[in-house]
Formats: C-alpha cells, sequence, structure tokens
C-alpha cells in the first residue's frame, strides 16, 4: 500500500526516536519540512500523531523532543508494530552507500533509480541523499547523481591517527564542561540489557567533541566524521567487535565521572586504535586482502 507523506515522514521520525541518539534534523515543523521538502502540513499532521502516541514530547519550553524512553521500543514490540517502522529510509540508505563504498572505486547514485529500489518517492531519496551530503557521505555531482567515494585501507588509516589527536585534544578542553547527568546517560545506554544483551551508544563522542567548544575541531569531525564512522560502526555490527566497544566505552565513561581525567585519556586512546582491526574487517567485508 502506498503512503501519503504525513505517514511517511511519521515512520521516519519514529525510527529515529527507536535509534535514539541526535536526529540529524532540529525538531521543529519549519526545519522537519525543510528536510522532508514539503509543506508544513504533512509535517504537523505526523508529529501530532507522534505527540499522541509519546514518541515525541514538549518540554518545559513547549519545544519538541524525543521521548528516551522510547529508545528501542520497538526491539521488542509486535510484527505490526515493527512493520510500521520498517522504512527506516535513513539506514537503509546509508547501507547502500556503505556497500557500494566498499568497492573501493567511484560510483554514483540516481534518485530515480535508487528510489525505485527502495520503493519510496524521489523527493524522499533526494532528501536523504541533501541530507548525507551535508554529512560528507555523498557527493552532488550535477547531471551525473550523488558520487559515492570509495573506501580504501589508507584513507582509514589516516582518518584515524587524526582524529585520536584531535579526540584526545577534545577531551582536555571539554574537562570543565562535562555534565555527570549527561556522563550517566551515556553510561546507562552503554550497558547490558535486561538479558545482558550488549548496548552501545557511540553519541560519547560527539558529547566530548561539542563540549570542546573548538571550531576547527568540530570542523573537521563535521567534514570527515560521518563517513568514516558509518564505515567503522558498520563493520563493528558486522563483526564481534560490539560488546567490546560498548565495554571501552564505560570505562571511558566511569573515568570521566570519576573525574580521573588521565585513566579517561588512556582509555579512550586504547579504543580508538582498537578501531584498527575494523579496517582489517572492513577489507574483508570488501572482498580485498589486507596489508601486511
Amino acid at each position: 500500500m502506498k503512503r501519503n507523506l504525513s505517514q511517511q515522514i511519521e515512520l521516519e521520525l519514529r525510527a529515529a526516536v527507536n535509534r535514539g541518539g541526535q536526529p540529524p534534523f532540529r525538531l521543529t515543523l519549519l526545519a522537519l519540512a525543510e528536510h522532508y521538502e514539503v509543506s508544513i502540513q504533512p509535517v504537523r499532521i505526523a508529529v501530532d500523531q507522534l505527540l499522541k502516541e509519546q514518541w515525541l514530547l514538549r518540554n518545559t519550553q513547549g519545544r519538541l523532543i524525543m521521548n528516551p524512553d522510547k529508545k528501542g521500543a520497538l526491539a521488542g514490540a509486535s510484527p505490526s508494530a515493527k512493520a510500521r517502522a520498517k522504512p527506516d529510509i535513513g539506514a537503509r540508505l546509508e547501507e547502500i552507500i556503505i556497500q557500494r563504498s566498499l568497492k573501493g572505486e567511484d560510483v554514483f547514485l540516481r534518485e530515480e533509480e535508487t528510489a525505485e529500489q527502495m520503493g519510496v518517492g524521489r523527493t524522499i531519496v533526494r532528501a536523504e541523499l541533501t541530507r548525507m551530503h551535508g554529512r560528507g557521505l555523498v557527493e552532488h555531482v550535477p547531471r551525473r547523481g550523488w558520487r559515492v567515494g570509495g573506501y580504501s585501507e589508507s584513507r582509514m588509516l589516516e582518518y584515524l591517527e587524526i582524529r585520536e589527536t584531535l579526540e584526545l585534544k577534545a577531551l582536555e578542553l571539554a574537562q570543565e564542561h562535562l555534565e555527570d547527568k549527561v556522563l550517566e546517560r551515556l553510561l546507562k545506554r552503554n550497558s547490558p540489557d535486561a538479558k545482558g544483551k550488549p548496548r552501545i551508544d557511540d553519541s560519547l563522542h560527539a558529547y566530548l567533541i561539542k563540549r570542546s567548544g573548538n571550531r576547527f575541531i568540530m570542523g573537521f569531525f563535521d567534514q570527515h566524521g560521518a563517513y568514516h564512522a558509518a564505515l567503522l560502526n558498520y563493520a563493528s555490527l558486522a563483526g564481534s567487535f560490539l560488546a567490546e566497544m560498548s565495554e571501552q566505552h564505560r570505562d571511558i565513561l566511569q573515568a570521566l565521572l570519576d573525574r580521573d581525567f588521565a585513566k579517561a585519556r588512556r582509555n579512550l586512546r586504547r579504543h580508538i586504535r582498537s578501531q584498527r582491526p575494523n579496517v582489517a574487517h572492513l577489507l574483508k567485508l570488501a572482498g580485498v586482502e589486507a596489508k601486511a
């Protein structure tokens, strides 16, 4: 059954709340309308329904916020609820981009073909690709489409080296601006669930970078972070690194809560350097032999 715009927007917003973390757009009617390239009306209808179901809430200032209690709510939902959230266009499109990138050569996505492949409207695909262009995942080339850059081992290793230097500096600058309530929330989100299943929330890194207040550090990660983080997360989730990464996050967060910044620095460095095996795993996924 073909869905109208408000239903499609509602599905994608519900999926974003379910994932948790920060949404890739501001939660205002105008910002959402601009993001989806639609009028205010379908956005208002979708938001009203999500407020009714408490996927979205209003804070004391009347601003829209995601309901943190709904994060992961679909994991144990009924089949019908899962079906309603299935069209997570952003996640599906990001996976397509990563898989194309792993081929190691420049390829182009065309809006019409991609929309047909995903079973959604071209407007939705264009909006998502525009958002991913802003995150550095794709490049728009007039009359050719959206360019997906090829993955390379050397590029990823160079990124990890610079990431380590800048993120450690961000930690140093952020020390006086950390909030215990945020750190405790992140610690909880990186702790196993009631059944002992590992959970991971990597927004710790974005939090440290933001709290550093350094526009040059933030600029580097705004330009280069999303693409490389998406690839590394893809490798982590496809392999057996999830529990290890989650534990490393907890070690960093506990040290920050204890205000043991020397230990937090050591743990953060160890965590970033542990991403190197993921590079080899990505090469394996791409069918490429890792270099000795």
